[in-house]
């Protein structure tokens, strides 16, 4: 059972747009080039176009979520 509500839909939508102006503002940035560390694990690093990757794939995720809970039983019509 999802705890999704439509009240969050606003912020949902506003966080990819953020990442979609990030992704467009790093058009001309080496991708594969600049490195970040991951925040909770210091001696993990992965390069900026992996992470663009990683949470792309993730947004997608979650639309993909949604689209089985509107086909699910009592989902209202």
């Amino acid at each position: 059972k999802s705890n999704f509500t439509t009240a969050q839909l606003p912020g949902y939508l506003e966080s990819c747009t953020t990442l979609l102006h990030h992704i467009e503002k790093c058009r001309r940035v080496d991708l594969a080039a600049v490195v970040i560390t991951s925040p909770t694990l210091k001696y993990v690093t992965y390069n900026l176009r992996d992470t663009f990757t990683f949470l792309v794939t993730h947004q997608h995720r979650h639309i993909n979520q949604g689209i089985r809970v509107t086909k699910s039983i009592g989902f209202p019509s």
